[in-house]
């Protein structure tokens, strides 16, 4: 990675809290488009390829009930772009919670741009 050409920073605020691990992977399971609502039937499509995406992930809690148990913890981070308005990011913080002292945070993000080197060989 070169060296950034424009850094900026943002701040904002957080909130600490926890999801089922279980949640996480279904997110990562389901998916849906934009044109996945552009009727009842495009909806009925996208619902059944979900759910069947999902089966596999219902057998593997049948057979391991304590996946039910599992957290994550994560911050959910608001800041505000140039023109004012608000935009939310979630990022993960493993299997124990942070120490801090509180589940409101103050949160910065930096943004730096660059370029790609060039991984061509002569």
């Amino acid at each position: 990675m070169s060296e950034p050409v424009y850094k900026v920073e943002i701040y904002g605020e957080a909130k600490i809290g926890w999801i089922l691990r279980l949640v996480k992977e279904i997110g990562e399971i389901m998916s849906f488009k934009p044109e996945d609502f552009s009727s009842p039937t495009a909806f009925q499509q996208a619902l059944s390829r979900n759910l069947q995406n999902l089966f596999p992930k219902a057998m593997e809690i049948a057979m391991n009930p304590k996946i039910l148990e599992e957290k994550t913890y994560v911050a959910e981070i608001k800041i505000k772009d140039v023109y004012g308005r608000e935009v939310m990011l979630t990022i993960g913080l493993g299997d124990s919670i942070p120490p801090l002292t509180s589940e409101k945070v103050k949160a910065r993000v930096i943004i730096e741009l660059y370029e790609e080197e060039s991984t061509a060989v002569s």
